[in-house]
């Protein structure tokens, strides 16, 4: 179990944070903290995390392969979020907040999470090419996917999809929460 005692900024291009406490089975507690990530993602579970508690957890990337602010990027791989809001910060409005890419990849959300995609333009709040999104409580918010330009968005809550080279779509069970805008 890790705890956060302090708020995290990471800076950097690429999310080292992501591959080292948090990639192997753990638990992160926020503890009230925040994890902001300013040009990566902020959470990446890489084969199994549970993230508790209060804090906001935000990424900005813009990087199509590591641009989600949470994101199970592995086959079999599960991250079970029970607390925390999830955001974007800076300019990258493309991708998702929360990304499962690959086959068997599995993102739980629970009661007391709050997913705002207020600020995503174009893949929807939640994106799942192959993967499993389970909704068991929580919300997701903002829901617009309208780029500026006039084009097409993909998704808005959620958007579903194939991973590339699969036949296998994305999934999505909903047993509790709420959608919203």
């Amino acid at each position: 179990h890790y705890y956060l005692a302090n708020d995290i900024t990471y800076e950097g291009d690429d999310a080292a944070l992501s591959y080292t406490v948090l990639s192997r089975k753990s638990c992160l507690h926020l503890n009230g903290h925040n994890i902001n990530a300013t040009k990566a993602r902020a959470i990446y579970a890489g084969s199994q995390l549970n993230v508790m508690g209060n804090g906001i957890v935000s990424g900005n990337s813009t990087d199509a392969n590591r641009g989600a602010t949470a994101e199970v990027n592995h086959v079999s791989a599960r991250l079970n979020l029970y607390g925390g809001t999830y955001v974007k910060s800076g300019l990258d409005t493309v991708n998702p907040i929360v990304n499962i890419y690959g086959a068997g990849g599995i993102i739980n959300l629970y009661e007391g999470v709050t997913v705002d995609g207020s600020k995503v333009t174009k893949s929807g709040t939640v994106r799942a090419f192959a993967g499993t999104f389970n909704m068991y409580g929580g919300q997701l918010t903002g829901n617009t996917s309208k780029p500026p330009d006039g084009g097409d968005g993909q998704g808005g809550a959620l958007y579903l999809s194939a991973a590339s080279g699969s036949n296998a779509g994305g999934v999505f069970n909903m047993y509790g929460g709420s959608i919203n805008n």
